[in-house]
């Protein structure tokens, strides 16, 4: 079914460590990490490997554990084309972890929008309005459209291959 993903936090120490990139107050709203639309796996996704190095890869960095179990071809697939309603204003890419920017409303994937508050900017990235915060937030409803889309785009793809053979 479309949509359809494992349930669980991204592991124990996300949950306690609350919002990627620290942040006073943002931990509620961070809660269990993505696991609430299937977007994440149990506590074996809390570090992942780069390049074959043991490296830990920071938590807003990490793709998440669906995308993961995607071989290279589905990857690339999905990352063909999106629609623009699912990409980043910030990278140009299909989000994977879409979240929102609190005081703007404005959602970005996750990992851009907390590098763009890391360096200093105090604007929204797509608007250009200034933002006294930096509280951020998943955007569940969106990674679930995004996953949804994901999974569709995928069935589809394996449909016309099916219908090819015969």
């Amino acid at each position: 079914a479309a949509g359809a993903g494992g349930g669980g936090g991204e592991g124990a120490a996300a949950a306690a460590a609350g919002p990627p990139g620290g942040g006073a107050g943002a931990g509620a709203a961070w809660g269990g990490g993505y696991g609430a639309q299937g977007g994440a796996g149990g506590a074996g996704d809390a570090w992942a490997v780069r390049d074959g190095s043991e490296e830990a890869v920071p938590e807003d960095e990490r793709m998440p554990a669906w995308w993961q179990r995607l071989g290279h071809a589905e990857q690339e697939l999905l990352l063909d084309d999106p629609p623009a309603n699912f990409t980043c204003p910030i990278t140009y890419k299909l989000m994977m972890r879409p979240a929102i920017l609190v005081e703007s409303g404005e959602s970005y994937e996750l990992g851009a929008l907390r590098r763009w508050l890391r360096t200093g900017n105090r604007t929204d990235p797509r608007t250009g309005v200034a933002v006294a915060s930096e509280l951020v937030a998943p955007n569940h409803q969106l990674a679930r459209a995004i996953r949804d889309w994901c999974d569709e785009r995928l069935a589809q793809e394996r449909e016309e291959a099916g219908a090819g053979e015969g």
